[in-house]
């Protein structure tokens, strides 16, 4: 390593602040590919941003403490611990059963034509799903191009407590429980299209880009509908540092989104996931060579992995989030779990994980699942104690079996059983 001094601007990242999040994923953000990538374990992006380092030029560290900077060279046994601040932040279940369907419901305008991968069996995205489904948001997401005033007009006529509310579809839904949202251009500067934003080349070819007032706007009531009757405050525009600000009347395309996660700063183009633009009879041309003069072969189509799109130190990926304890369990939640879905990397072998400690999305997944867990057993005691004031003794089968099965469940995790009856859980 080359030793030097420099001084450092004044900056979020000169503050001495190690317990903060905020500062941390400052720090982290500076870490780009072009100037900081294939390192060792212990001196990779996390380990460095957590030990203060912000990165400023080729393979160049600062500290915006001391002024003292580091040309980082080769070298090996250094070792640090993980840092306890770099995990997926965790809210009561009911809490980020809403945030997760708010969110989806955003992806959900985009996602209509894109095929995703995630490791999930099929019981737990029908657990997933049907627990997402019995959440009621307070706020409407519209998913069509009509206007607010006309949504509002319509909502007038319905009973209180309707919202005019589409559900998200299952690819939006694993998206958003995937810690993915949706990150809108700057009003007033272009979007670079760079091909780095993607994972793989892309196969759809780049499309001209457009003035940023073109490519979205503001949805305006339409002729025939009665004005207001009080003026609206103007609508927030969106930006790039707030990547969950997007509104629901704002008009995106899947062709010119980016995907993005706020903990490893990840971005990635749905435009490389769209099907073919010839139409889906025709194969995509490919360039020809040698090999391929005179032939015509048909390119796959990718699907967007949510799982394996993040980098390889996300808390998504890594085991570095602790699911609280359920009262009464003798086990850490997660230690059980099955691992056959895993990201292989060299990386991830330099985080000590704590006892524990599980993968981000499996702590999100075991958040859903006890929210639609407490919620089918409320619903069970409140079905036996109807039928208990009718006189009846029987319930529905399929309704007794799910009880069954719940109660089976939350008992199995108080007694610290591995098994569980429940097919949602692994």
């Amino acid at each position: 390593m080359n030793f030097s001094h420099s001084v450092a601007p004044s900056s979020p990242e000169s503050e001495y602040r190690p317990s903060s999040t905020t500062s941390f994923l400052s720090r982290l953000a500076t870490f780009k590919l072009t100037t900081y990538a294939n390192k060792p374990p212990a001196i990779d992006a996390v380990a460095a941003a957590k030990c203060g380092w912000i990165n400023d030029g080729k393979d160049r560290l600062v500290c915006g403490i001391c002024t003292i900077s580091w040309v980082v060279g080769g070298t090996n046994g250094m070792n640090r611990d993980a840092a306890s601040i770099y995990r997926v932040p965790l809210q009561t279940p009911a809490s980020m059963a809403k945030e997760i369907k708010a969110r989806a419901s955003k992806l959900d305008l985009v996602m209509q034509n894109v095929h995703i991968k995630h490791p999930l069996t099929s019981a737990q995205v029908q657990a997933l799903v049907s627990t997402i489904g019995s959440v009621r948001l307070h706020t409407a997401i519209f998913s069509s191009e009509n206007s607010i005033a006309e949504s509002m007009d319509s909502a007038e006529t319905l009973p209180p407590g309707h919202l005019l509310f589409q559900e998200p579809t299952e690819a939006a839904l694993l998206t958003a429980m995937f810690g993915w949202s949706i990150m809108l251009p700057s009003p007033t500067s272009e979007r670079p299209r760079n091909g780095s934003t993607s994972r793989a080349n892309s196969v759809v070819p780049y499309t001209p880009s457009t003035p940023a007032s073109s490519r979205f706007s503001f949805a305006t009531p339409s002729t025939g509908s009665a004005p207001p009757s009080t003026a609206r405050p103007p609508l927030p525009s969106p930006s790039i540092s707030s990547p969950s600000s997007l509104n629901g009347t704002v008009k995106v395309k899947a062709d010119t989104t980016l995907l993005f996660c706020p903990l490893c700063q990840r971005r990635v183009g749905l435009w490389a996931f769209l099907p073919n633009p010839h139409g889906p009879g025709e194969p995509t041309p490919l360039p020809s060579g040698p090999s391929l003069a005179g032939e015509s072969q048909t390119q796959p189509r990718r699907r967007l992995d949510v799982l394996k799109e993040h980098r390889s130190y996300c808390p998504y990926v890594v085991r570095s989030t602790i699911v609280p304890a359920l009262p009464g369990s003798s086990t850490a939640p997660g230690s059980s779990y099955p691992q056959p879905y895993s990201v292989s990397n060299t990386s991830l072998a330099q985080l000590s994980v704590q006892p524990g400690a599980i993968e981000g999305w499996r702590a999100v997944m075991t958040g859903l699942l006890r929210y639609g867990a407490a919620r089918k057993q409320r619903l069970g005691y409140s079905t036996r104690t109807e039928s208990a004031s009718e006189g009846s003794e029987e319930v529905s089968v399929d309704a007794g079996q799910e009880i069954d099965q719940v109660e089976a469940m939350v008992e199995g995790v108080k007694t610290g059983r591995v098994s569980s009856p429940c097919p949602a859980f692994p």
